[in-house]
């Protein structure tokens, strides 16, 4: 007599309520017209499902559209689905993306509607906001964001007439919330608009949405924290090198033509990152080099959205799951789940069939109940008793009256489209029950263990076989017996781990699947009913196993059920600090509870995978775009990839693999504070001299020197800045020599990137030729501008001169004076110098005619040239008097006259060898002034022709 172990137990709660357990979010639904906003959604327009869909007929389908209404323009659009490995797409129209293939194909899918089915009233009260503004919730007309700058508005519901974005560079942060905007416009030609989310954002767009070029919406956020949803003619329109990740749902059918921004299409210009989903009843335009990321990950959260408003009617589908082989003298457990996605088995349940009835048939034995009431777990459950069935008789089990696809799940594992499942019975074998005597229980999905780390989960294992004479089970094995246990590896099928499964404390023999050979032999006490107690401890790899246990009359095989790593580590990161924009290597290995490597995880039929992604960035997100990768290829338990973070700063690092094998239960492992990231360089631009576009004196301070800090692809590093900054130095590119003051930055004074400061170039020898000097940026952690933009600057040393005059003692009088600069043999007049000027105090007079004239202006040069102005003398005489320029900081001017003064002009950078009373560059100019004396070429001439 063959004879079978089986471990089943119909589940005391539905997929839903297990899902709530482990914190997955519920989708819920109601049978009744649901009202949002006091519109209610007509039964005419109930769906399916309320998910929104990834796939057309098994197809994944990242773009759908109205029938013929995709249109791929060029042949350099790409698709990934792995994100990482990319494909062309074929050029062409049709009604949906086939992402695997990176084809257009034909199929089209009827999308249900969202709700409020009419864009709801918006307010009269017009708001203009200045950057560092926020905007509360509520009803407004327009909202006009005036200037560049950061903007934010906060949680809640927000219904808003217009949105108009007036200037470049302008960044948007929406709290939680949905925003009912009828036209969000960013102007013509307003450029780098960035979007960011602060939890779930769905914006609903009346009638338009319009960006122009270098727009980022939701680079840093999660796939799913952006909804856009459009109304019946409502247009998006996306222009060029952009990212947008999130979803676009448009779901009225409408036609419309390329560039056609009237009614309800929707475009993508060129060289632009779509990561997500579009989803259209009317027109879908990519133009040019797209790059469309439909990786799992992405997959995974847009198939998780629930349509807004939306009632789902009917489940996706029905699942049937009964044990593949029972004992006829137990009642086997029958089960009936509504689910709510075409996952299988059923992860999302469809729990608007609470109180609903359907109807299971059998060919064989009796059913508990014929006709089943679902509860509010989606789940309705039976049982089938067969006590005097033959040994390997088969039972059929049947769903009625639905008209949804229904799956066979048998042991509530393995799934096949069909309306029956089938069940051979057995005439003895063993049971794992909860209780002595109990039903037979289902091994759960577990996490993977290890020694110090025991689960210690109690059950009973029932050696039973037919009564005699009454067909009621009675006990197989009593006293003292040895059972040999082991356990197979069903997917992956072959082991990697020795002995990984443990029960009552001992190791036990791993097989490939299917195979038996390997056992270990436990004794167990029976009692007088068939029931011995035994400890199901842990499983230390990953993957699907199953329990089989044997004796020489007796044996039998357990539910598949799924083992899942314990937890990821995330290892062989770089040491600090790490490059912004470089990639880095990261490896994610998963392990069981006791940090020991699970070999097996990526060796499944349908190989694992996991998601990298960061999170917390300290001390923002700055301009950097989120890490989200998918790992695979996992070789002994661990994976590797290089990610890429663009911002100065640290990250965390999370790996994560939801509902693995389709079971309820996540992965995840994360790493804290990676980095710190610095710049990969600086660059040096621009330098403006303190004279116009031409030219610095020599000892004068440039007006300014702009250092940016960028990652390595050439984004400014906005966290670079304060505390997470460094002190810049400047030096001169072409010298060693140092002749740079003032040339370091504070790391303080750093913001945003970005810093200015003055620094002062003076050459050694007054008597340089002008140069051109190029400064280099570095700071204290090696970041450097070498190699990149070092931008130059004309430096020139400089004099001025002031000339005598003579003038007549009535009159006001003239004394020029010039700017010039050391030519490498002379000194020439410095043409380009229309910057310097000389306040009227800064001149001093002395003796002669001091007390009766006097300056009477301030003094600017035009051309190098200029002249002062000295007053006629007051009392009407003739004389003279010694003019000199202070053009010191401080004090009195130093000359070579005998008697000084004037106000400083702070230009000491103008000062020469003026007299002989020094050899040095530091003396003042002067010249004197002469009132009543006349220049020769002033005097009257008679001209005299004589004739020969």
């Amino acid at each position: 007599m063959t004879m079978i172990f089986r471990i089943s137990r119909p589940m005391s709660m539905g997929c839903s309520a297990r899902l709530a357990q482990f914190g997955i979010p519920l989708l819920t639904a109601t049978l009744v017209t649901l009202a949002v906003g006091g519109v209610g959604l007509p039964a005419s327009a109930w769906a399916t499902s309320c998910l929104v869909p990834i796939t057309i007929n098994d197809v994944l389908t990242p773009i759908i559209a109205g029938s013929g209404g995709l249109s791929i323009s060029e042949n350099d659009n790409t698709v990934s689905t792995n994100g990482t490995s990319y494909s062309k797409i074929t050029k062409g129209n049709g009604g949906s993306l086939d992402a695997v293939n990176a084809s257009v194909q034909t199929g089209t899918l009827t999308l249900p509607l969202f709700s409020p089915s009419t864009f709801p009233n918006t307010g009269n009260t017009n708001v203009s906001l200045s950057s560092g503004q926020s905007l509360p919730a509520g009803s407004y007309d327009t909202v006009t964001l005036s200037n560049g700058g950061n903007y934010t508005f906060g949680t809640g519901t927000y219904y808003i007439n217009a949105l108009k974005i007036n200037s470049n560079t302008t960044t948007l942060t929406l709290g939680a919330g949905d925003y009912f905007i009828r036209h969000f416009d960013s102007g013509q030609g307003n450029n780098d608009v960035t979007i960011r989310t602060n939890g779930v954002t769905r914006l609903f767009i009346g009638s338009s949405l319009a960006v122009h070029d270098a727009f980022d919406f939701n680079s840093a956020g999660a796939t799913a924290n952006l909804q856009l949803y459009l109304y019946a003619g409502a247009t998006a329109f996306f222009h060029d090198r952009g990212i947008f990740n999130g979803l676009i749902y448009a779901p009225n059918a409408a036609s419309c033509s390329d560039n056609d921004t009237s009614n309800n299409c929707i475009f993508f210009h060129d060289n632009s990152t779509i990561t997500g989903a579009i989803l259209s009843g009317s027109t879908v335009f990519l133009h040019n080099s797209n790059d469309i990321n439909f990786s799992s990950a992405v997959r995974s959260a847009i198939g998780g959205i629930a349509i807004p408003g939306c009632i789902q009617y009917t489940p996706d589908h029905y699942e049937l799951s009964l044990p593949s082989v029972g004992i006829a003298c137990e009642k086997s457990p029958i089960k009936v789940t509504a689910c709510a996605s075409a996952t299988a088995p059923c992860i999302f349940a469809f729990t608007a069939v609470n109180g609903s009835s359907v109807r299971v048939t059998t060919t064989a034995g009796t059913l508990g109940a014929t006709s089943l009431t679902f509860d509010a777990n989606g789940s309705a459950s039976t049982t089938l008793s067969y006590p005097t069935a033959t040994d390997d008789t088969t039972a059929k089990v049947s769903l009625m009256d639905v008209t949804e696809t229904v799956k066979c799940c048998q042991d509530e594992s393995t799934c096949s489209t069909a309306s029956s499942c089938y069940e051979i019975l057995k005439t003895s074998g063993f049971i794992i029950s909860s209780t002595p005597g109990g039903m037979a229980t289902t091994l759960p999905a577990i996490k993977a263990g290890c020694a110090g780390h025991e689960t210690n989960t109690n059950y009973y294992l029932r050696a039973v076989q037919n009564g005699s004479t009454d067909g009621t089970c009675k006990a197989a094995l009593t006293g003292q017996s040895n059972v040999d246990f082991g356990y197979q590896c069903n997917n992956p099928t072959t082991c990697s781990l020795t002995n990984a499964m443990v029960l009552n404390g001992d190791a036990i023999a791993g097989n490939e699947n299917g195979l038996t050979a390997k056992a270990t032999t436990k004794t167990l006490n029976f009692d007088a009913n068939g029931n011995a107690q035994i400890t199901f401890n842990y499983y230390a790899d990953a993957g699907q196993v199953s329990l089989f246990a044997k004796t020489s009359s007796l044996s039998g095989k357990s539910n598949p059920f799924v083992v899942a790593p314990d937890n990821f580590a995330l290892t062989d990161l770089p040491p600090a600090p790490l490059v912004a924009g470089d990639p880095f290597n990261v490896t994610v290995t998963a392990q069981n509870a006791c940090n020991t490597v699970t070999p097996n995880f990526g060796k499944e039929t349908s190989a694992a995978t996991a998601t990298l992604t960061s999170s917390n960035p300290l001390p923002a997100q700055g301009n950097a775009a989120a890490i989200s990768t998918t790992l695979s290829g996992f070789n002994s338990g661990g994976a590797s990839t290089n990610a890429i973070w663009q911002e100065v700063g640290t990250v965390d690092l999370t790996a994560t693999t939801t509902a693995y094998l389709g079971s309820v239960l996540n992965v995840s492992g994360t790493k804290a504070n990676v980095g710190g990231f610095k710049p990969a360089y600086f660059d040096v631009a621009p330098i403006v001299p303190a004279c116009g576009t031409a030219f610095t004196y020599s000892g004068q301070a440039i007006q300014s020197v702009t250092v940016t800090a960028r990652e390595r692809q050439g984004k400014t590093t906005g966290n670079y800045g304060g505390d997470w900054a460094k002190a810049v130095t400047l030096s001169d590119t072409s010298d060693s020599t140092q002749h740079l003051i003032n040339n370091t930055i504070a790391a303080a004074a750093i913001a945003g990137g970005v810093a200015t400061l003055k620094p002062t170039y003076t050459f050694a020898d007054k008597l340089s030729a002008p140069a051109n000097i190029g400064l280099r940026a570095i700071d204290t952690d090696g970041v450097t501008s070498s190699d990149h933009t070092e931008a130059t600057t004309k430096i020139r040393s400089g004099r001025l001169v002031l000339f005598s005059a003579l003038g007549s003692n009535k009159t006001d009088l003239n004394m020029p004076l010039q700017t010039q600069y050391w030519s490498g043999k002379s000194w020439v007049i410095n043409s380009d110098d229309s910057c310097t000027a000389l306040p009227s105090g800064a001149f001093a007079l002395s003796g002669g005619l001091a007390a009766n004239t006097n300056v009477l202006s301030a003094v600017t040069f035009f051309g190098g040239n200029a002249n002062i102005t000295l007053s006629a003398p007051n009392d009407g005489k003739a004389g003279s008097v010694d003019v000199a320029v202070n053009l010191g900081s401080s004090g009195n001017d130093v000359s070579c006259l005998n008697n000084h003064g004037g106000t400083g002009a702070a230009m000491p950078w103008l000062r020469s060898r003026n007299g002989d009373c020094a050899n040095s560059y530091d003396r003042d100019p002067w010249a004197r002034a002469t009132f009543g004396v006349y220049a020769p070429e002033t005097r009257r001439i008679i001209y005299v022709h004589d004739a020969f």
